[in-house]
């Protein structure tokens, strides 16, 4: 699946917002964010993180970052990076649920589940 990437691909709606717009965009990036700099690379990265997490399946930050490279061959977004995906994702409106592999692990999966605006 190739992903839309150019500067309307989030949309209009607040909880998308257009990351190329510091007006329109949620601070969900923090102060240091450039728009210039980093808006293009982060808006991919985020479709990218959302459409690998969209069917639901549980996973590692490692399983991820080797869907990500297997997916774009030459991506070099490390686990940190996802982890802040996912932490976008649930401002954008995801529902994002973590739990340890195993108990006493200090391994977490993830999960996320689009979560419908109410009507």
């Amino acid at each position: 699946m190739r992903l839309a990437h150019n500067r309307t691909a989030l949309g209009g709606n607040p909880l998308n917002g257009n990351l190329f717009n510091p007006s329109e965009t949620p601070q969900i990036f923090g102060e240091t964010f450039s728009p210039a700099e980093d808006g293009e690379r982060l808006t991919s990265q985020q479709h990218q993180v959302e459409a690998i997490m969209a069917d639901g399946y549980w996973r590692t930050l490692a399983n991820i970052c080797a869907e990500l490279r297997r997916r774009h061959p030459g991506n070099k977004h490390g686990e940190a990076s996802i982890s802040a995906r996912l932490r976008d994702m649930r401002r954008r409106g995801w529902k994002v649920e973590r739990e340890r592999t195993r108990p006493g692990s200090g391994l977490y999966q993830y999960r996320a589940v689009k979560v419908e605006a109410a009507s």
